[in-house]
């Protein structure tokens, strides 16, 4: 029998065209491409990535003036709410509390801590000091996880 091969891939070929194919799209659509570590990502993402730099900046800047140890901090705020100043989480509890933005303050536990204010990076922080001077690491239950005491 014949052997017939109708198509004869080159696969430098494709890899070329495919890989221009993905930046045209890219472009088309607002995405920028990271050759250098293999992934691409949106502008907005970006944008968001340096803003929650800063973010962690004045977390660390306020907590350290404070007394906190910022290793601390920061291995609570990333079990907590992976630094997510829009974090929310409904617990399954019956007082339907919710653990509110980047220090996920509980909304039963911490009822002077309003919303605005548990969403408020500045806000939060500064609560987030106060409850831990008076109470410490155990109102944070993600402390205990990431061995924090």
């Amino acid at each position: 029998m014949k052997n017939k091969n109708y198509l004869k891939a080159d696969w430098g070929s494709i890899k070329i065209i495919a890989g221009v194919a993905l930046a045209g799209a890219a472009l088309i659509f607002g995405l920028t491409l990271d050759f250098y570590f293999g992934t691409f990502e949106t502008k907005e993402a970006r944008a968001q990535e340096v803003e929650a730099q800063g973010v962690m900046e004045y977390i660390i800047r306020e907590t350290k003036e404070a007394g906190m140890n910022v290793d601390d901090v920061v291995k609570v705020l990333a079990y907590e709410s992976r630094f997510n100043p829009e974090f929310m989480l409904p617990n399954n509890d019956k007082v339907k509390s919710v653990d509110r933005g980047i220090w996920a303050i509980n909304s039963y536990h911490h009822k002077e801590v309003s919303n605005a204010c548990a969403y408020s990076v500045s806000c939060s922080t500064k609560e987030a000091i106060r409850i831990w001077k008076e109470k410490g690491w155990g109102e944070w239950l993600g402390a205990k996880h990431v061995g924090v005491k």
